[in-house]
């Protein structure tokens, strides 16, 4: 439809599986897009940094991603990881928590080694996530429509945009454009290389002209 090439979302109405939504069928309709114009109005994406149309878009989760909230500890690998596809990639955040958890889980990472701070170009938090009705045995569930980075940023697309996340219901509206990680639980007897495999796929397919051809299910494994 018209309305679905306006926003460019890559809906996927068929079923997916996650680990605490482990059926989900969800019905395509307009108020959902029309949502999305609503939150763009009401929730200003502000850049940090100027985002540059020569580089891809890379979307993080934080929390259990990239941080423990719990240990508040940053998981392993994690600043060569913003540094290594920051030269690949614009980065921005996306949480499920509050605004300002999220300024201060990025206030409190260290510096590059140069002195220079990570180029997060911009952060997104809880308040800009949609609410959707699921199953009636799910019920209500609330997602992270890429659609509203792609209307505010319109040179972004899922041709060249990547979203990173440890609950696969979030990427629900967007599932081609979406990879899923295990969460960060840190234990003495456990190594986390998750951000260093995930550093290996997104520097292997930072050239690939178009993300859609992608299944980002098999991101472990050497044919993806």
């Amino acid at each position: 439809s018209e309305r679905l090439a306006k926003y460019h979302s890559n809906l996927n109405n068929d079923e997916t599986s996650n680990r605490s939504v482990k059926r989900i069928k969800l019905a395509n309709h307009e108020g959902f897009y029309e949502e999305i114009e609503r939150k763009f109005e009401e929730y200003p994406i502000r850049e940090l940094q100027p985002l540059k149309v020569t580089k891809k878009l890379l979307i993080l989760d934080l929390d259990y991603a990239l941080f423990n909230p719990e240990k508040k500890m940053p998981r392993p690998h994690l600043y060569q990881f913003l540094d290594k596809v920051g030269t690949y990639y614009n980065i921005g955040i996306w949480s499920a928590a509050s605004r300002g958890w999220v300024h201060d889980v990025l206030s409190s990472w260290d510096l590059r080694p140069d002195g220079r701070a990570y180029r997060i170009g911009f952060y997104l938090d809880g308040s800009a996530m949609i609410p959707v009705e699921a199953s009636k045995k799910i019920g209500q569930i609330s997602v992270k429509p890429l659609a509203l980075i792609w209307r505010r940023f319109t040179y972004f697309s899922p041709k060249n945009t990547i979203a990173v996340d440890v609950d696969r219901a979030h990427f629900l509206m967007n599932q081609q454009s979406g990879l899923e990680i295990l969460p960060f639980h840190p234990t003495d007897d456990k190594v986390d290389d998750e951000l260093k495999l995930l550093c290996e796929y997104l520097t292997r397919i930072a050239k690939c002209d178009d993300f859609t051809t992608l299944d980002h299910k098999f991101w472990k494994r050497d044919e993806s």
